[in-house]
């Protein structure tokens, strides 16, 4: 079994921000199950694209879907003596969120921002997301696996990063076709609402 902390790689994208959107995530293990030979390196990566959406729900969604698939397999016994997951994303959005527990403070406020430089609380943007991602923080802790995330900047050449772009941004531009059912229906509400006050 793999007992090493296994590493992943996560990335979004929207062509026109918004517009046709994809995600990519990449997972890196190295095996040391056998003693006798040196730990072998394997990964596992996938990808969605959307026909509409934002750059920020494909950044934390890839770190969703990413998560889901760590979570299935520490279930399915290849991960069970995991204790730790590190996480490296290009989106200060994804990881400020959590290690500065902004979705800590907007959960426990009701999902609503506290409200800042004179600004009102207002409801948090991505709410269906950031739920999403409480529950895997709450998973996590309770197969006693330490997450931990680290920025990285986008388009500097780190490899990892780069390939998990390649896979998001090949997602929108290619295979843009399934539904961001959230995103799509609140931006249909808002134009309603729009259309209602220009009549």
């Amino acid at each position: 079994m793999i007992s090493m902390p296994v590493e992943m790689y996560t990335d979004g994208s929207s062509l026109h921000n918004p517009g046709s959107a994809g995600l990519g995530w990449i997972i890196r293990y190295r095996d040391d199950s056998n003693p006798d030979s040196m730990p072998e390196e394997h990964t596992m990566e996938g990808s969605q694209g959307f026909r509409l959406s934002t750059n920020n729900r494909m950044e934390l969604m890839a770190f969703i879907r990413g998560a889901q698939k760590f979570i299935e397999e520490h279930d399915s016994g290849l991960f069970k003596n995991v204790t730790q997951l590190n996480v490296f994303s290009d989106s200060e959005y994804l990881v400020k969120g959590i290690t500065q527990n902004w979705v800590a403070k907007w959960e426990k406020n009701n999902w609503m921002t506290s409200g800042f430089g004179g600004k009102k609380p207002r409801p948090v943007t991505n709410k269906d997301l950031w739920e999403q991602i409480t529950q895997i923080q709450n998973t996590l802790k309770q197969k006693t696996v330490n997450l931990a995330l680290t920025h990285v900047m986008g388009h500097s050449g780190h490899e990892w990063n780069e390939k998990a772009d390649q896979l998001a941004t090949t997602a929108a531009s290619e295979f843009a076709v399934e539904v961001d059912t959230v995103y799509e229906t609140t931006t249909n509400e808002k134009n309603n609402e729009k259309n209602k006050k220009r009549d």
